[in-house]
């Protein structure tokens, strides 16, 4: 009754979700037919298109034809729509391009996607450039047998992310290269690659190096470099662990937790294992990736005679994540039948074993071959060799352990059909291989590195206990010193007693006015602290009524624009109001924040940044790539640092990306020097008009940045080079902190 209950949950999930598919596919329809206007019909072509070519629920596959139709209606009026969003012509051309790639026509998709590119590298977008040519790769990067070059694409990439200083996504990439040489089963090249990366960049802070060290790690385990394997899956979580990143911290925790499996800790792999799912989890990742790794799970407690508690841990899993597919069924069953064939109920074991060839017994990855060894070594272990031999038939090892123990069963099948020749032959090959992996040199290794990574976490507690220790010692030496001064100067003391009574009844009349004088002393602290409290929040109202008052005046010049019908006028009390809500958004900082003079400039930055794309209503339109280092300003530089901002960023969506032209605002603001900074706002628009000379452009914008970086005694400097730059270079000014808070001197 409780697997037919479960059966129809599934049945009834699965008609809810193509009941839902098919209502919003109607309800798109009658939009379509309802609409004229070509732009709204635009979308709809290509909201039709996505909903055909991503369905993945169960049959429900994507369906291409549908889906390709849709897309060339689309891109049909894309020519006489001017949408650069999501929506434009070119994202039209990659969609088509996926779709052909899906079709194995590699260069017809190939094509789509490069006329995309040569679009974006023609208008001087370089970072939407690269990432047509990454969603390229990213696409062709599969296990095939085809040489389709991928790494070009990569490359090409990786070439305009490096001229962008996107140092995180060239390592992204070059993870992908190395993936594809895995996949072309080009093993060495991969290696080599990572290497090379590691290299260039273990002593920076950039991200996804960690990637690098995974994919040496899963090469080395694959090719019994157990040793090698665990150093680069340690050295990865290190990594990890120093940049602070934790983006990948389920992929580098499952790898190492499969090379302890592989060397026989059975109690670190579980711990790393669960931690995996944990992580999984919370990001609510696909099931069959909790299921897999469960799995491995279960192995362990099976492994160290806990069958019972491994089988009650897969279903009380298997009851909160149901498995909605033949696939995730046979992951679960896996891990059922290693527990029942633990605790001796074969026919339970060998039932689910055949539910877990049905799910995954067709698969070509490394989840179909484990399936056919698994079941494989169950008949064999239970006297059943002719059905273990038909599995073994079909069996391709993925890694060392897998060849091992081919053999190792194939020996034992021979030997039951009394052919002893094959047989001998056979369990040669899996000593040769089994001792490459398990070697002295190679288990001291292994146990090398695992001391090494327990100890390290405990060099610290030793330094500790030491250094407590020295400290002691150096007590029990000072407490022999006193104890024998005093045994000296007791006769001292006797001879000098009434002196010392004396002086003794002179020294409590003293203490006694020091103690009236720190009573009095702790009375002041106490009415200085309250008035520093008080100044403190003095500050902060003033900073919130400035505040106030400006946002009054924002208002008025709201309200006065109302009557106003010159344009000129209007422009001109916008660009005011936006001055002003840069010098607010400086006093709202200051009086939420603990220090009442500096601005936190990250913060600040994108917030006014924020708001310029509000009131200019941008969306997607304009894209903002800011560059910010943790600086602190005083309140004297960040207000003009502000309005410069403000000016300049105005200026640029004004006159470089007039008529919802798209394109991309490059802000920045580092320290070069121990006190230098440079504020460089750049646009990739047009430039000035021909004949106009940029150091000789006279404008109120262009005076205003002019007189603002005088203020800060910063140079200012005006550049054209595919669009207008602006740059200041300033140095921070340093202020005397006084007893409530960081402030110019009076």
């Amino acid at each position: 009754m409780t697997v037919m209950l479960k059966k129809l949950l599934i049945i009834f999930t699965f008609l809810i979700y193509v009941v839902n598919s098919s209502f919003g596919q109607q309800k798109l329809i009658r939009q379509l037919q309802n609409t004229q206007s070509d732009t709204a019909r635009l979308r709809l072509f290509q909201q039709l298109g996505d909903l055909y070519q991503n369905r993945r629920h169960g049959k429900n596959f994507p369906d291409l034809d549908t889906a390709s139709s849709y897309y060339l209606k689309a891109l049909a009026l894309s020519d006489r729509v001017s949408d650069t969003s999501k929506y434009s012509k070119y994202e039209l051309l990659m969609r088509l391009g996926e779709i052909a790639i899906s079709r194995n026509d590699v260069t017809k998709g190939t094509t789509y996607f490069k006329q995309s590119a040569d679009h974006y590298h023609q208008k001087g977008i370089p970072e939407f450039e690269a990432k047509v040519w990454e969603r390229l790769g990213t696409k062709l990067n599969y296990p095939t047998d085809a040489d389709l070059h991928v790494p070009q694409y990569y490359l090409k990439a990786i070439n305009i992310y490096q001229k962008l200083h996107n140092i995180d996504k060239v390592i992204r990439l070059y993870f992908a290269i190395a993936i594809n040489h895995y996949y072309k089963k080009n093993t060495a090249g991969s290696e080599k690659l990572c290497l090379e990366v590691i290299s260039k960049y273990k002593d920076t802070k950039y991200r996804n190096l960690e990637l690098l060290y995974h994919q040496l790690a899963l090469i080395n385990r694959y090719n019994g470099n157990l040793n090698k394997a665990l150093a680069y899956s340690l050295n990865g979580i290190k990594r990890m662990e120093s940049t602070k990143d934790s983006t990948y911290a389920h992929v580098m925790f499952g790898e190492v937790a499969q090379v302890y499996q592989a060397i026989g800790d059975q109690n670190e792999s579980i711990y790393y294992y669960k931690k995996t799912i944990a992580i999984r989890e919370r990001l609510n990742m696909p099931q069959q990736f909790i299921f897999r790794t469960a799995g491995f799970v279960v192995q362990m407690l099976v492994s160290q005679n806990k069958a019972a508690e491994g089988l009650s841990y897969i279903q009380s899993l298997e009851k909160k994540h149901t498995p909605d597919s033949d696939y995730e069924a046979g992951m679960i069953a896996q891990a059922k039948a290693y527990c029942y064939d633990a605790l001796g109920k074969t026919s339970m074991a060998e039932k689910n074993y055949l539910i877990m060839m049905y799910g995954l017994g067709r698969d070509s990855t490394d989840l179909g071959a484990i399936a056919h060894l698994d079941i494989a070594k169950f008949y064999a272990d239970h006297k059943k060799f002719t059905q273990a031999a038909k599995y073994l038939e079909k069996l391709v090892p993925i890694d060392a352990f897998m060849s091992r123990d081919k053999e190792g069963l194939l020996a034992k099948v021979d030997s039951f059909n009394n052919q002893y020749v094959s047989a001998i032959d056979h369990f040669q090959r899996y000593k040769v291989i089994n001792d490459s992996i398990f070697n002295i040199a190679k288990t001291k290794q292994i146990q090398q590195l695992q001391v090494e990574y327990e100890t390290e976490n405990k060099d610290k507690d030793i330094k500790l206990l030491k250094s407590n220790n020295l400290i002691q010692q150096g007590k029990v030496q000072q407490a022999n010193y006193v104890r024998n001064v005093t045994l000296a100067g007791i006769l001292l003391l006797a001879l000098f007693l009434a002196f010392l009574y004396k002086g003794y009844r002179f020294k409590q009349r003293k203490n006694e006015s020091l103690n009236q004088l720190i009573t009095e002393k702790d009375g002041l602290l106490v009415e200085k602290d309250k008035l520093l409290v008080e100044k403190q929040w003095l500050l902060k109202e003033i900073h919130h009524r400035v505040k106030n008052n400006l946002a009054i005046v924002m208002g008025l010049l709201n309200r006065q624009s109302a009557y106003i019908d010159n344009e000129v006028a209007l422009a001109a009390i916008k660009n005011s109001q936006n001055r002003m809500r840069s010098i607010a958004l400086i006093h709202q900082k200051l009086y939420q924040s603990e220090c009442l003079d500096l601005i936190q400039m990250p913060e600040y930055i994108e917030e006014l940044i924020g708001h310029l794309k509000d009131s200019f209503d941008l969306g997607s339109r304009i894209i903002f790539e800011k560059t910010i280092d943790p600086i602190a300003l005083d309140v004297s530089q960040a207000v003009p640092i502000g309005l410069i901002i403000n000016e300049a960023v105005t200026n640029a969506i004004k006159y470089a990306f007039p008529n919802n032209v798209e394109g991309v605002i490059y802000i920045s603001l580092i320290q070069t020097g121990t006190k230098q900074n440079e504020l460089r706002i750049k646009d990739c628009g047009p430039g000035f008009n021909r004949g106009i000379n940029p150091t000789k452009f006279n404008s109120l914008g262009m005076n205003l940045m002019k007189g603002l970086s005088k203020q800060i005694n910063g140079r200012f400097a005006l550049e054209e080079d595919n669009g207008i730059t602006i740059k200041i270079v300033f140095e921070t000014e340093e202020f005397v902190a006084t007893a409530s808070s960081s402030s110019k001197p009076g």
